[in-house]
């Protein structure tokens, strides 16, 4: 619909010289975030396109109205349809979390930790140390865990079993941990505090006396 209606814009030949500029800053910057997304991190994420969302409204604008001048009762129809989409799209917006709060998470942590204490950070994502390196200010040894347990009871205990041993406490950073995980974290060690800062939950574990 979103073609249809840019199309639309240009068959109309209305201003196509500021249509053309129009297109030209909504789509032209897309193609070098597309290839650099490509080639390395992932820049095609909503905070890096929203730039160009002003000159796409433009062009969708002309498009409704050039449908407007040819047809009213389908130009209606588009706009209606348009609006129950872009109003799907607020509700998310407004009520999903699609961005970790990364800062939220490590000032948990640092608000608490003591001398000695671990943090073992498994989110299931290459460029979250960023996160660390960015917002923690703290002395605590991390270690990253780049993959997780198979969601096996045996699975579980070795991958538990591989924690580091400390006499202080572990800062267990993870993403969607599964019952399985859960259930052989609360029989391993004393969990102090558990917290979720959706989608990631912060264990504070204190090792029993076995595993010192």
């Amino acid at each position: 619909m979103v073609a249809s209606l840019i199309g639309l814009a240009f068959f109309e030949k209305l201003n196509l010289y500021k249509l053309g500029w129009a297109a030209a800053w909504g789509f032209l910057p897309l193609i070098p975030i597309f290839l650099v997304s490509q080639i390395s991190r992932s820049l095609w994420v909503n905070r890096y396109l929203l730039f160009t969302a002003p000159y796409i409204f433009i062009l969708l604008a002309a498009g409704i109205m050039g449908g407007w001048r040819r047809w009213r009762m389908p130009a209606v129809a588009i706009a209606l349809i348009y609006f129950v989409a872009i109003g799907g799209g607020l509700k998310r917006y407004y009520t999903v979390l699609d961005r970790e709060d990364w800062r939220g998470i490590v000032q948990s942590i640092q608000s608490n930790e003591q001398s000695g204490d671990i943090i073992v950070w498994k989110v299931g994502h290459q460029t979250i140390p960023r996160a660390l390196n960015h917002y923690y200010g703290g002395s605590a040894t991390i270690e990253v865990r780049n993959v997780g347990p198979e969601d096996d009871p045996q699975d579980v205990e070795r991958w538990l079993q591989s924690l580091p041993k400390t006499k202080s406490r572990i800062w267990l950073v993870y993403t969607y941990p599964s019952p399985t995980l859960v259930s052989a974290i609360e029989k391993q060690f004393k969990v102090e505090q558990r917290q979720k800062i959706a989608p990631v939950d912060i264990f504070l574990l204190k090792p029993g006396t076995s595993e010192i």
